[in-house]
């Protein structure tokens, strides 16, 4: 081999390198724009992971209750998030267990399922809120066997009643506006 072929080859072979470090190049920063691609996505698409609030509920004695719905305002609280679900627990003797959500699309809406079993004859369950005074949210519905609902809406921001209460009211006091036996609670 001479000296001039000698010099080809190595050109060739040289330009065979460079060709081969810039496909690594465009490979690498393929890969490194599909990888900022995937976080990017992964950071929009996936859910927030929320915190489970389990507390205890420290409900105010029948002495400390008012009806005085005065101090609200028609605005809901800013720095609350537009959605809260909490878990519902069983008091006393009672079992079952249930969610509560509250949440502010123009008005405060809150609603109520729990797994509970039938009232004793002659009663009912009934829901609460719980905060500077009490709220009645109204009589559950049955919506299958054992399976309770409610839902409430007002245009007041009821953001400080913190807490959930079902109660198992007698039927012939009606929605006397007095809680009875509680059955569930928990706490935003």
């Amino acid at each position: 081999m001479n000296q001039q072929d000698h010099n080809k080859s190595s050109k060739n072979e040289s330009q065979q390198d460079i060709d081969r470090a810039k496909k690594s190049m465009i490979i690498f920063i393929v890969v490194i724009i599909f990888m900022i691609i995937l976080a990017v996505l992964a950071l929009f698409l996936l859910p927030e992971k929320e915190e489970n609030q389990n507390t205890t509920v420290t409900t105010p004695q029948q002495s400390e209750v008012t009806n005085d719905l005065s101090n609200e305002t028609s605005q809901p609280s800013k720095s609350i998030p537009l959605i809260e679900e909490i878990e519902l627990v069983s008091v006393g003797v009672y079992e079952g267990s249930g969610t509560a959500t509250r949440t502010v699309e123009g008005e405060y809406v809150h609603t109520v399922t729990a797994k509970i079993g039938e009232p004793v004859e002659g009663d009912f369950y009934e829901g609460w809120l719980v905060g500077p005074s009490i709220i009645s949210t109204g009589k559950l519905t049955e919506e299958f066997p054992g399976e309770w609902s409610l839902t409430y809406t007002s245009d007041k921001d009821l953001f400080e009643y913190t807490s959930v209460v079902i109660t198992e009211e007698t039927e012939a006091n009606g929605l006397d506006n007095k809680p009875e036996d509680h059955v569930l609670e928990g706490s935003f």
